[in-house]
């Protein structure tokens, strides 16, 4: 089902020690009965980066199948003015998304999986849907207005069953600089999400 017929229920949302919290139901469309439960967690805090739990939990009697989690990006680096010189690159290898435009700013989203999928293309293009299900996998684009898009097939969840995508994002003046802060991210990432 796309994002349009799904109906979520927010069940908490909460800010606490710099973290903050949300959790929603989703029950399918036609259903009275709610299937999976998402809980999203973020943090940052004087840290030139962001730290994102991702926890959806079958809530079902019956197994979830074909379990996919996307996350869906438009950073418009440089702000509005610039919004169309972005660039954007995945390295299959190390399953890292950089984007960034001529401004000092570059950003990079790593992830625990690394994506399954992948995704670079103008704004109104990034589209899934019931027939699109997967990314197209491309490697670059830019400069323009980009967005950006990973994808995470996690497979069966049984019945009470969790499973998590954790992502950190960095910032940097410099592809180096924002790349050497991922590894400091994982870091905190231990010591502030779990």
């Amino acid at each position: 089902m796309s994002t349009e017929e799904q109906s979520y229920s927010v069940k908490r949302q909460e800010y606490k020690q710099k973290r903050f919290e949300l959790a929603l139901e989703y029950t399918p469309e036609g259903h009275t009965v709610p299937m999976a439960m998402f809980d999203i967690a973020l943090w940052t805090f004087n840290r030139p980066f962001l730290l994102m739990r991702h926890r959806t939990t079958n809530i079902s009697d019956s197994p979830l199948e074909d379990l996919r989690v996307y996350n869906l990006m438009d950073f418009d680096i440089g702000g509005p003015p610039s919004y169309r010189d972005d660039l954007a690159r995945f390295d299959p290898e190390t399953g890292v998304m950089r984007i960034w435009d001529e401004a000092p700013l570059h950003v990079e989203l790593a992830s625990k999986p690394k994506p399954t999928g992948w995704e670079i293309s103008p704004p109104l293009k990034l589209k899934v849907t019931d027939t699109y299900r997967d990314l197209k996998n491309n490697l670059e684009l830019g400069p323009r207005d980009v967005a950006v898009a990973v994808q995470w097939n996690l497979g069966t969840l049984d019945k009470g069953e969790s499973k998590f995508v954790d992502v950190v994002i960095s910032s940097g003046i410099s592809h180096e600089d924002a790349e050497a802060l991922i590894p400091k991210a994982w870091e905190l990432f231990n010591k502030k999400m779990q």
